[in-house]
């Protein structure tokens, strides 16, 4: 029997961790419920570490009555076991930021991956583990673990996961930015101490000392903690902070492999001078099964590291080289297109293709009358309907404001291909529940083998003055380089607008 202060000193600390668990399921719950989000998931995670501690300590307390050390009882072995891994998870809820941006490659604004919070834990559990081997490695106490078998193990366990826990803090403020810090800190604060109770207690357990029990007193502290990490307000996230440290990251990269070539070297020297333990070698074998697991992990936020910045590259190429409202071509890719077919053409690769210069009739009117959106809508029908009136190899480009050009390659007739476009063009559509009928000035200019000294800006001015020499002439005609050729007649507007 333990003396009768001791004993009272032991039931006031398992009362005190009764009342603040209590506390801390309750404040938890009020809090989190109003909340939303990840700062809601926390919280009740948190509130159901007091409600599994104040269980657990009910039950200790109830099973101390006779004055033992350690109780015997399994719901409170289940109650500790299973408390060990939600102020874990807890913990990774808690809203982060990158501090020095994600591997995945993650947008602004965009869903985050969680696969950095699986790497967290098996960085934790690594380490924790790599420890562990060391410890075992040096046989402590072989002795007493003998006397208290089951003891031992469950108060063994709850340790190695608190200092799992508290290692994925200090990764976790390391390498993640917390959107309220304060939060963070008195999470940290509580799990240390908690920590530091437990270690406190496994120590008496080990030892077997007959002295006053503090550890549940510094239990209480950390429920105290948590309570008011719980109880604050969400606030405004906190400022981005810009640049990296390519250091601290590698640093990253590699502490789980540090502390396993640490444990390994140990365990190869105690092989080599023949005293090895079996423990030694399994407890390294697991460890470095999670190692393997991470690996795989990392090498597979990679390749999707890859992947999306392949993608994210094909979007800008494709956005610097197109019109975002009609998913034309724009003026650098037509200009491109036309310089290298004329570097073919003067070099007898290519020797002939047709540009075509159009511009939309009456298209102010339309947008002044209209509405601006009415007008997009327009512009949009004109690139979708050139698309299909040429080929695949051809190129339609929206050059600006309502100017259209077509690349067309081979040997089609230029009266043809200014037929077939104006045509096309000049089809009815609905738009805002009026029929146009959009009308469009077409300039032609063939490049052919009887001039190869012209230059892509040459070509295109060309075009483009004999679009405007159409625009300004009554006649139903279109000029191509001085030539006349019949012009696809003018069909006035269903609406009016011309």
């Amino acid at each position: 029997m333990l003396p009768l202060g001791v004993y009272s000193a032991n039931r006031a600390a398992d009362l005190s961790m009764t009342v603040g668990s209590s506390a801390l399921c309750v404040v938890g719950a009020w809090h989190g419920l109003r909340e939303r989000g990840r700062e809601r998931w926390w919280r009740l995670l948190m509130a159901g570490v007091g409600a599994a501690t104040a269980l657990m300590t009910a039950v200790w307390f109830a099973g101390n009555l006779g004055g033992t050390l350690v109780p015997s009882l399994s719901a409170a072995y289940a109650s500790m076991i299973f408390i060990s891994g939600l102020p874990l998870a807890a913990l990774l809820v808690v809203p982060t930021d990158p501090r020095f941006g994600q591997l995945t490659g993650t947008a602004p604004g965009a869903a985050e991956s969680h696969q950095w919070r699986t790497v967290l834990v098996l960085d934790g559990l690594i380490v924790v583990g790599s420890v562990a081997t060391l410890a075992v490695s040096r046989r402590p106490s072989r002795n007493l673990r003998a006397q208290l078998p089951v003891e031992f193990t469950v108060l063994a366990v709850l340790f190695g996961a608190s200092l799992v826990v508290v290692t994925v803090l200090v990764l976790l403020v390391t390498f993640r930015r917390p959107r309220a810090p304060a939060v963070l800190w008195l999470l940290g604060s509580a799990v240390t101490i908690n920590t530091t109770s437990q270690a406190v207690y496994l120590y008496r357990a080990l030892q077997d000392l007959a002295h006053a029990d503090v550890s549940g007193f510094g239990v209480t502290l950390a429920m105290v903690l948590c309570c008011a990490a719980v109880a604050m307000p969400v606030g405004p996230r906190s400022p981005e902070r810009s640049g990296t440290q390519p250091g601290l990251e590698r640093f990253h990269g590699i502490l789980p492999y540090l502390a396993l070539s640490g444990a390994g070297l140990l365990v190869l020297t105690d092989l080599a001078q023949g005293h090895a333990h079996p423990a030694e070698i399994y407890a390294l074998l697991m460890v470095g099964a999670l190692a393997i697991v991470r690996q795989m992990l990392t090498l597979a936020e990679v390749k999707e590291l890859l992947t999306r910045l392949q993608v994210n590259q094909e979007r800008l190429h494709y956005q610097a080289l197109h019109d975002p409202l009609t998913g034309a071509a724009n003026r650098i890719l037509f200009m491109d297109r036309l310089n290298d077919l004329v570097r073919r053409r003067a070099t007898g690769q290519e020797t002939r293709f047709t540009l075509t210069f159009i511009d939309l009739d009456g298209f102010k009117k339309i947008n002044d009358e209209m509405g601006h959106a009415v007008g997009d809508q327009l512009l949009r029908i004109v690139a979708e309907r050139l698309r299909h009136c040429v080929r695949h190899s051809d190129l339609v480009a929206r050059l600006g404001g309502d100017e259209f050009a077509v690349l067309i390659c081979g040997a089609d007739s230029p009266e043809q291909v200014g037929r077939r476009l104006a045509s096309c063009v000049h089809a009815p559509c609905a738009l805002a529940g009026r029929v146009v009928e959009p009308r469009a000035s077409v300039g032609v200019v063939s490049a052919d083998d009887g001039d190869r000294a012209a230059t892509a800006e040459t070509l295109l001015h060309t075009a483009d003055t004999v679009m405007y020499a159409v625009k300004r002439s009554n006649t139903e005609r279109s000029v191509i380089q001085g030539r006349h050729h019949v012009r696809e007649p003018e069909v006035d507007s269903r609406s009016g607008l011309d």
